[in-house]
């Protein structure tokens, strides 16, 4: 992992969008193997139905991973 830039929090406003997601609740040593099978099955998904990816991926955390 390339720590040499500091990746600084920024609080933004974004306009209201629909989101595709897969909700589950993961531990701390489990997410990179939970992003590696989600990510690209919402991407199945999606394509299936002949609808774009429009924005980058992201996860929301309710509390400390």
């Amino acid at each position: 992992m390339d720590t040499s830039r500091a990746i600084e929090p920024e609080v933004v406003d974004v306009a209201a969008a629909t989101t595709a997601v897969i909700g589950a609740v993961v531990r701390a040593e489990e997410l990179v193997g939970f992003f590696d099978r989600s990510f690209p099955r919402l991407a199945s998904v999606l394509s299936d139905q002949e609808i774009a990816i429009e924005s980058p991926a992201f996860a929301l955390y309710h509390g400390p991973p």
